[in-house]
């Protein structure tokens, strides 16, 4: 499912991510419409949006 939202999956560090997402706000409209989709088919999601760098 969420190859079908344009996810990747990081072999390296083993995880999910929305790509063109780094170094920049994620669309929180976008992310809780896929959770939302996967909750309903009993999926347990876990998000996580770090904070952008402060840039000097």
């Amino acid at each position: 499912m969420l190859k079908e939202h344009g996810f990747k999956w990081h072999r390296k560090n083993r995880y999910w991510y929305a790509p063109g997402s780094r170094n920049e706000q994620a669309d929180t409209a976008f992310m809780a419409i896929v959770a939302a989709e996967l909750r309903a088919e009993n999926l347990r999601v876990t998000t996580a949006q770090p904070q952008p760098a402060p840039t000097a």
